[in-house]
């Protein structure tokens, strides 16, 4: 099934842009999620999903990302649920981690705050395509 996710596309000032998606998690709370092509890895911030996840688990080794930094203290959690527009997943095994620097970044910039990084592995996962003409995100499920 093909899911059709609209996308806000915000410019910054040296001329790049930055991807954002709306997602929902537990149906309780809405967030702001980056579509980061240069993450190899999807991960969410540990502070603002701690109410949603649960099986916590420290992951030992190092994971890099999207931001070029090499990231300790990450866990592997279970996700209730998280909805990005009509897509949906349960019990959704993530990555979570402090995104307290990059928040602090956005809350300059963009005045927004992060939830999570979809990263290469999200996307190539459920056959992202980014139409930035149509502003529309597709996901297959």
């Amino acid at each position: 099934m093909e899911y059709n996710i609209p996308i806000e596309i915000f410019s910054t000032a040296d001329s790049g842009c930055h991807l954002f998606i709306k997602a929902n998690f537990s149906n309780k709370e809405n967030g702001l999620l980056i579509i980061d092509t240069g993450a190899n890895k999807t991960v969410f911030d540990k502070n603002l999903l701690a109410n949603y996840t649960q099986s916590k688990e420290k992951i030992n080794e190092e994971i890099s990302s999207g931001i070029n930094a090499s990231i300790e203290n990450s866990y592997r959690a279970k996700l209730d649920s998280i909805k990005i527009g009509g897509f949906e997943l349960v019990n959704y095994e993530i990555i979570l981690i402090s995104l307290k620097h990059l928040n602090n970044i956005y809350e300059k910039i963009a005045k927004k705050k992060i939830w999570g990084l979809l990263g290469g592995d999200f996307l190539l996962h459920y056959e992202a395509n980014i139409n930035y003409k149509t502003k529309i995100l597709t996901l297959e499920k």
